[in-house]
């Protein structure tokens, strides 16, 4: 987990929308100040979330397709939970989140706390607390269930004047929108999107005035990559430390889902314990990524399919079976979720299960041993190690693994999967060219595995 700045930023997004709705510019106000009062008509979990609230979000389940996403998943997980009818069980979905502890989620439509528990896979007292008493299930007014950790009706009163004004602004004819004050570590702040005529303006500021120079070469090779009929522009202005991007309508949703932050499923288990079977993650992408990929970053990247052929050429037979041919040879390479482990002129090994860089072995500290109930690797153990700035766990399945050593070429970075014994990566078909990183993996947005519904990972760093 790495160090994030705290959230100083504004990003409207509309989710499952191909455009963003009209919003006028929020009155500038200090981040944590909370407005006076907030209007009558908001739902009550807007209008009393945490001043610190760092997102505000709200899915109508019947007419979004990321809501009935989630309605389908839920209900999915119900056939024992009594009767329920999907017209009614769940009718829109709303989110306030202000960290780790203080976040709740409410649940429109006839579900009771009972019904909500059941789906949810939480077994609750009385008072609705879970065994752990970590959440809390209770009625939300005036209809459904919240959700909530149990620092939430401590820390609740008037949200942040800034961001409920937009979060007002951007529920205007859509179907599910989003209100969030966040700024990856090491990426510029987006102070305000808005409609100037049929174009979309995004307004982007930077703490540090040397980020620009680096940001506008970012949009300049992600723009030089865009798909025919795609046309977005930007401009530096006089304003202090300030990048325009005009988007227009057909460029809208391409810049918003390849350009800022991608919500992507992690479908296989190459990074578990880190990432499980299922969970969806918010990327962020190549632009905002001003900072080089690292040590102890997760990202994403297309699959390097000519130096892969090209490394897999010099290997044993015996350890060319490691990556689907299929890989190799699709017309769009599949894109990979990995963690960075060293970058060019390292050199890596690994000698049983220890990782190796540069002759020093990796900080490692032993957490616990699991049952893994199979034959031959009945055991798994669980390691925490350090690499830079990041601490995160990885687990071996009681193989005692060996690579190397090899040395990272200029301009490639060697990436490794958290599930050592069950991972295609660069032990097998060699590093990763920079140019093929799409963006770097930062949070768990939604906990849905293949293990169920876990809620205290919900928002954990990556």
């Amino acid at each position: 987990m790495r160090n994030h700045q705290l959230p100083h930023t504004l990003l409207i997004l509309t989710l499952a929308a191909t455009t963003l709705p009209a919003c006028d510019k929020a009155k500038q106000t200090k981040p944590d100040q909370p407005a006076k009062q907030a209007p009558a008509n908001l739902p009550p979990i807007v209008r009393h979330a945490p001043a610190k609230t760092q997102l505000l979000a709200t899915l109508d389940t019947q007419t979004s397709g990321v809501g009935q996403t989630i309605m389908s998943e839920l209900l999915a997980r119900g056939q024992n939970c009594g009767e329920l009818d999907p017209k009614t069980a769940i009718q829109s979905v709303s989110f306030v989140w202000a960290g780790p502890s203080v976040w709740r989620l409410d649940i429109r439509g006839s579900l009771a706390p009972k019904q909500a528990g059941c789906l949810l896979g939480m077994h609750t007292d009385d008072s609705g607390l879970t065994a752990d008493g970590q959440l809390r299930l209770a009625n939300a007014e005036p209809t459904g269930v919240a959700l909530m950790t149990p620092d939430y009706s401590v820390a609740k009163g008037e949200a942040n004047r800034e961001l409920v004004a937009s979060f007002v602004a951007a529920s205007k004819g859509a179907e599910a929108t989003a209100a969030i004050r966040w700024t990856p570590a090491g990426a510029p702040a987006i102070l305000d999107v808005k409609r100037v005529g049929l174009d979309t303006l995004f307004r982007f500021h930077f703490s540090d005035e040397s980020q620009r120079p680096k940001f506008v070469a970012n949009l300049q090779r992600f723009f030089d990559k865009a798909p025919q009929g795609v046309s977005p522009t930007y401009e530096l202005v006089d304003e202090t430390n300030a990048v325009h991007v005009t988007v227009d309508e057909p460029s809208l949703a391409w810049f918003v889902r390849r350009g800022l932050v991608q919500f992507l499923n992690h479908p296989s288990g190459s990074m578990l314990p880190t990432i499980r079977v299922g969970e969806h993650l918010a990327v962020v992408r190549e632009p905002l990524m001003l900072e080089p990929a690292a040590p102890g970053d997760i990202i994403l990247f297309d699959f390097p399919q000519k130096s892969a052929k090209a490394y897999l050429a010099r290997q044993p037979d015996n350890q060319k079976h490691c990556v689907q041919q299929s890989t190799l040879t699709s017309t769009t390479p599949p894109q990979f979720i990995k963690r960075v482990v060293a970058v060019a002129g390292q050199t890596v090994k690994m000698r049983e299960n220890r990782l190796i860089v540069d002759g020093e072995e990796v900080p490692t500290k032993f957490i616990r041993k699991e049952q893994t109930g199979r034959y031959l690797f009945p055991h798994r153990a669980i390691v925490e190690e350090t690499l830079g700035e990041s601490t995160y766990r990885v687990q071996h399945n009681g193989r005692n693994d060996s690579f190397g050593p090899l040395e990272v070429p200029l301009g490639h970075v060697f990436v490794l999967g958290d599930n050592r014994g069950s991972s295609s990566d660069s032990r097998c078909w060699g590093t990763v060219p920079r140019d093929h990183i799409r963006g770097r993996a930062e949070a768990i947005i939604w906990p849905a595995s293949d293990d169920g519904l876990d809620w205290h990972r919900l928002g954990e760093d990556l």
